[in-house]
This record gives structure tokens, C-alpha cells and sequence, in this order.
């Protein structure tokens, strides 16, 4: 009896049985059985298997009305049966079948007795929608009084499950508390979540900001290294500065000293020219006197002749000597110049170079 009502389909080739699709074409011959779930009972197993209720029930609808059209044409050979109610009562469905087909049925061993199919238990939460979809709608009613006259009676009709109201409504309640708490964790995780963004979002422009504070203070690191170079050098040159202006000093002491020297040489030779002059004009006067006294003894007139011939060599010659005394003291002041102006330079150099090392 369709494998004792899993509606399987039989594989003996000398079955005369077959499972039958009410909306495909009927067969020409043979006895037919239609078996149907109750709307409730169609509606929690397909919302288990996570189907949406109101779409398996237009669908039950459709093939309850074709079960009942295929009924009312061929009621001599078709049999329509609630199959929760046959389950219910698998050996008295049997028996029942027997006498209306006038056919023997055989059930598959093991499965003889009722208490292989007892009342399944239900989903309460999903039995409560099933009933509340199927009051709902207007048109089960009359359909279920139709497929109810359609159908063979097998013993007792099919009892629903039994749910315990209060129960229900107990657990009904703490899912309702535990929904509200959900809606206030969900608010407050949404809360959480847009600050956990802000702070996200502040975190990544704490972290641009380090990348560009780190690359200032890299390149403040890198331009501090070139200038701690730079003062390096410029101390190094700085010494070096000091030891040139210290051989300058030497070399200007020296020259003063040279200086003081030549200007003493210029201080005699000035103090003999004067006395050289002197003398020549004393040598002068007195060839003017003898001159204008006339006469001198021709030998003295010589001499004296001679002496200033002799004077004025001198004096040439002191006259150059002052000459080359007086080139070689402008030689050296223009040198004493010129390293007094070295001096003021690399003097100059150093304020500055002290000045941004200082700065630094």
C-alpha cells in the first residue's frame, strides 16, 4: 500500500499500484489512490525545510482541487484518503481498502502495526502559523468540506497535535523579552559599531598623521645630519682658519719688526743725509768766502775742490740709498696692508662661521 504510505513508488513489474501526480495525465485503467496531508501538517514540514508558508499553500490548494476534480471523474476506481489518518492507523487503512477495492492488500513485513506511525510532534511555534494561515484564508473552508466528502473514512480522523496553551504562551512571552533585547543589543551593537567606525576612521587619520610626522621628523633627522656635516667642516676649516690667521700674525709680527727695523736704518740714513747736508753747506759757505775773499792758495782751491766733489758722491749716494729705503718702506706698508686686510677677512669669516654655529 505505496510502501505502506511513504508514497514510494513500487519497483515490482507486476504491481498493478502506482503513485500518482494529480495534475499530470490520469491513467486510462486501473484503480488509483490519492493520499493528502492535512494544510497544517503540509505547511510545518515545508516551513522546517525553511519554505515560505504562504506559497506551499497556494500550491496545496492547487493540487488539493485536482485531487478532487480527478475524484468526481472517476469515482468507481479512485480512492482519496488522508494519509496523517492512514499512518495513524496503517493495518485498519488496509483492511478498510480491501473491502472497498474487494482486493487483497499486503504490507511490508515490519510494518503491521499501528505504533510504527505515532503522532508526530510538531513545531508548536510552526503549528500556530499553519492554523493561522489556514484560518485566514477564505477559500480552504469549503475546500476542506469538499476533500472531506471526497474522502474514504479510515477508523478515527487524524488528531492534531496537542499544544499546551499556557506553555506556549510562556515561552511565547520569553521569546518576546528576549526579541526586545535583541532590538536593544542590536541598537546598542549599532551604536557600538558606528563609534568603533569613528574611532576606525580616527585611528587611520592618526596613522596618516604619524607616516607624515615620522617623514618631518625624517627629514628634520636628515637635515640635522647634513648640518651637524656642515658644522663639521666649517669647524675644520675654522681651525684651519685659526692656524692660517696664526702664521698671518706671525708673519705681520715679523714684518712689523722688519718695519721697525727699516724705519730706523730710514731714521740714520735721514739723520746723515741731514749731517752730510750740513756739511755741504758748510763746505759751500766756506768756498764762497773763498771765492769772494779772491784768492786761495790753488792747492787748497783743489782740495777743497776735491772734498766736495767727494761730498756730493756722498750725498748722490745717500740720496739713493734714502731713494731704495723709502721704495722698500712703501713695499712693506703695502705688504702690512695687504695682511691687515687678509686679517680683517678671515677675522670676518670667523664671526660669521662662529655666528651659525652659534645659530645652530
Amino acid at each position: 500500500m505505496l510502501e505502506a504510505l511513504g508514497c514510494v513508488i513500487p519497483t515490482s513489474n507486476e504491481s498493478k499500484q502506482h503513485s500518482v501526480d494529480p495534475i499530470s495525465e490520469m491513467p486510462a485503467e486501473g484503480k488509483l489512490l490519492l493520499a493528502y496531508a492535512s494544510p497544517q501538517q503540509t505547511l510545518v514540514s515545508a516551513m522546517e525545510q525553511g519554505a515560505a508558508p504562504t506559497e506551499v499553500l497556494t500550491q496545496w490548494v492547487a493540487h488539493t482541487k485536482a485531487m478532487i476534480e480527478c475524484f468526481k471523474a472517476n469515482r468507481k476506481r479512485v480512492v482519496l484518503i488522508n494519509i496523517d489518518a492512514a499512518r495513524q492507523h496503517l493495518s485498519q487503512s488496509a483492511i478498510t481498502l480491501e473491502n472497498h477495492w474487494q482486493q487483497q492488500i499486503e504490507l511490508p513485513e515490519g510494518q503491521q502495526s499501528d505504533s510504527q506511525y505515532p503522532p508526530a510532534e510538531a513545531n508548536p511555534y510552526y503549528w500556530m502559523l499553519a492554523t493561522l494561515a489556514v484560518h485566514q484564508s477564505q477559500e480552504l473552508p469549503l475546500l476542506l468540506a469538499q476533500l472531506e466528502a471526497c474522502t474514504l473514512p479510515i477508523g478515527e480522523p487524524a488528531t492534531p497535535p496537542i499544544q499546551e496553551i499556557d506553555h506556549l504562551y510562556s515561552e511565547l512571552t520569553a521569546l518576546f523579552q528576549q526579541c526586545e533585547s535583541s532590538q536593544v543589543l542590536a541598537q546598542a551593537h549599532k551604536a557600538l559599531k558606528k563609534e568603533y567606525q569613528a574611532l576606525e576612521t580616527q585611528h587611520t587619520n592618526l596613522l596618516q598623521t604619524q607616516q607624515k610626522d615620522q617623514t618631518a621628523i625624517n627629514n628634520v633627522q636628515a637635515e640635522r645630519e647634513a648640518l651637524q656635516r656642515q658644522l663639521e667642516k666649517e669647524q675644520a676649516d675654522h681651525a684651519a682658519l685659526n692656524a692660517s690667521n696664526a702664521t698671518l700674525e706671525k708673519e705681520h709680527t715679523t714684518l712689523q719688526a722688519a718695519k721697525k727695523a727699516q724705519e730706523i736704518v730710514l731714521t740714520n740714513a735721514s739723520e746723515e743725509h741731514q749731517l752730510l747736508l750740513e756739511q755741504l753747506h758748510l763746505v759751500q759757505e766756506e768756498l764762497e768766502r773763498y771765492i769772494t775773499a779772491g784768492k786761495e792758495a790753488a792747492s787748497e782751491k783743489v782740495n777743497l775742490q776735491r772734498q766736495l766733489e767727494t761730498h756730493q758722491k756722498a750725498h748722490q749716494k745717500l740720496e739713493i740709498a734714502h731713494a731704495a729705503l723709502k721704495q722698500a718702506q712703501q713695499k712693506d706698508q703695502s705688504i702690512i696692508k695687504e695682511v691687515n686686510a687678509e686679517r680683517e677677512k678671515l677675522q670676518s669669516a670667523l664671526k660669521k662661521r662662529a655666528a651659525g654655529a652659534y645659530q645652530d
